[in-house]
């Protein structure tokens, strides 16, 4: 097995450690299964798993190799090493993985991620694969078509990765997801992030008959939010951040039947509109960034005629980001409940009136930016003292603010006393809240 790789060090851009270095037959240690990196069952002794992730690894893959013969072998972790480079249509790419990776019959995982191998379609021939992940790779041919031969696939990663087609490197090829998940029933995590394509997404498409719980479509082009999305109650985990969807928050996004809902990222878009009130029986969310995009909306409250218990989502969400959108308003003394606040942003909004002096009474708040809006009067002298590692880069851009640390320093010493500006025909979402420790408006 040890001479299919060269294992040096000091040559690669990541930490390594060569665990291949230990394997020294020759030198009586013909035990794999002491090796480093390499697992055995227990029963017949025979190498299950070979966990070779940043081993300081180069050179070609041997297709010749005995290490292709282990028809047991479940698992395979080869990412994070560096393999040989050659030149395709004046493009530099690595050695491609051999056609005997087919032989490992047996294969459950397999992770490439970041040894840039030239991945081709005999990939497709994997056929028992529930988990694959080829991040940073370079992907040759219609190896995307005969991803759809691996049926019993669970977890798809391809990340950041290059497609060739007919010795041509694209980067404005199309994905039809339809045709791509057809076979591919048991799939229930799908992350398609920042790869070199556009992602056709069907109005009524085909994957909204599949029980994801994970799904990340970063930076894949998508111009409009995904509609089989509103089907999958199962979710977990959304990425839709930096695509091009240029449309209203959907209510579906804060559905309270997505019960699972854990994190929601949808930044860096073109979002508009208000965020539903249902974001308050998300009962699960823990994190949510909506950042960077056009949202019109009061700071976060609601009609005291409608008022709503936020108690189940506030004592588990620790993430909010809304930062570099339109909210205007005050900022709500009930902000104070957030107990477990670490990170406060809300940068970059038309927020107005003071900051309340009972902001400091999160003691875990570890950041605050309330930078580029329109605060005033003195800064709480108990927040600058509380935390006086908050520099003067926390209040900038807020023309009317005064006092510690800024430079400008205020006309009157006394503080703002009036911390019930929000009483009266609003209510904040953050009354019934505990546990909340990010927030990026």
């Amino acid at each position: 097995m040890r001479g299919q790789f060269n294992s040096t060090c000091g040559l690669l851009y990541h930490p390594c450690r060569p665990k291949s270095a230990s394997w020294k037959p020759e030198e009586g240690n013909i035990d794999s299964c002491s090796w480093d990196g390499v697992q055995c069952n227990e029963n017949k002794g025979r190498v299950i798993k070979v966990g070779l992730s940043s081993s300081c690894l180069q050179g070609s893959i041997n297709s010749s190799s005995s290490f292709f013969t282990l028809v047991d072998l479940e698992w395979l972790d080869l990412s994070s090493n560096d393999f040989n480079e050659f030149d395709l249509d004046g493009v530099t790419v690595s050695s491609p993985i051999p056609y005997s990776l087919t032989n490992l019959s047996s294969l459950t995982f397999l992770s490439l991620s970041g040894c840039e191998l030239l991945v081709t379609p005999s990939l497709g021939n994997l056929t028992e694969l529930y988990w694959l992940f080829l991040a940073f790779s370079n992907i040759y041919g219609e190896l995307l078509v005969s991803i759809g031969n691996l049926r019993s696939l669970e977890i798809l990663y391809l990340f950041e990765c290059k497609f060739f087609k007919s010795n041509s490197i694209f980067t404005c090829g199309t994905m039809d997801l339809d045709m791509f998940l057809v076979n591919l029933k048991h799939l229930g995590e799908l992350f398609l992030l920042s790869n070199k394509s556009s992602l056709l997404i069907k109005a009524t498409s085909g994957a909204a008959s599949h029980n994801f719980l994970f799904v990340g479509l970063r930076s894949c082009n998508v111009t409009e939010m995904p509609n089989f999305l509103k089907y999958q109650h199962h979710l977990k985990l959304l990425d839709l951040s930096s695509n091009k969807i240029h449309e209203k928050v959907p209510i579906w996004l804060l559905d309270p039947s997505i019960k699972f809902f854990r994190m929601i990222d949808s930044s860096n878009n073109l979002l508009q509109g208000r965020i539903s009130r249902s974001l308050a029986n998300c009962s699960s969310l823990e994190f949510l960034d909506l950042g960077n995009n056009q949202i019109s909306d009061t700071f976060p409250s609601c009609n005291k005629g409608q008022m709503m218990s936020y108690g189940k989502i506030l004592n588990i969400l620790s993430d909010i980001s809304l930062s570099s959108n339109r909210f205007d308003g005050e900022i709500p003394t009930s902000i104070s409940n957030l107990r477990g606040l670490q990170i406060l942003s809300l940068a970059n909004n038309s927020l107005h009136g003071h900051i309340p002096s009972c902001l400091g009474k999160p003691t875990d708040l570890e950041s605050l930016d309330l930078s580029d809006n329109y605060l005033s009067d003195k800064i709480p002298q108990q927040l600058a003292n509380q935390f006086p590692t908050f520099d003067h880069s926390s209040f900038d851009e807020n023309s009317g603010l005064c006092g510690t640390p800024l430079s400008k320093q205020c006309e009157t010493s006394e503080a703002p006393t009036n911390e019930n500006h929000m009483e009266g025909s609003e209510e904040s979402v953050f009354s019934g809240a505990s546990k909340w420790k990010i927030i990026l408006i």
